[in-house]
């Protein structure tokens, strides 16, 4: 069994409410809730965080530098269908 560490977090009222009431509607504890969301934060979907993903952090760092240029109009579903292809 692992130690279990009690730790003290700051958090905006809405956002405690909210987890409060998620926790509740989940039937957990909210230290329950809050466990499972950062563990599935930090292990990600596939053991990674999407940040991890050299592409996807390339891209986060265009958008955030504002070097993020739309030419012209960009089908979406076309462009998952080609990304989804691609893999």
């Amino acid at each position: 069994m692992s130690v279990v560490k009690k730790v003290l977090v700051t958090l905006p009222e809405e956002l405690l409410r909210r987890a409060d009431r998620a926790a509740r509607d989940a039937g957990l504890t909210r230290s329950r809730l809050l466990a499972a969301v950062l563990e599935g934060y930090l292990r990600g979907a596939n053991g990674r965080r999407p940040l991890d993903d050299p592409r996807v952090r390339k891209a986060w760092e265009k958008i955030r530098d504002g070097k993020f240029n739309w030419v012209g109009h960009v089908d979406i579903v076309r462009e998952i269908r080609r990304t989804r292809e691609a893999r």
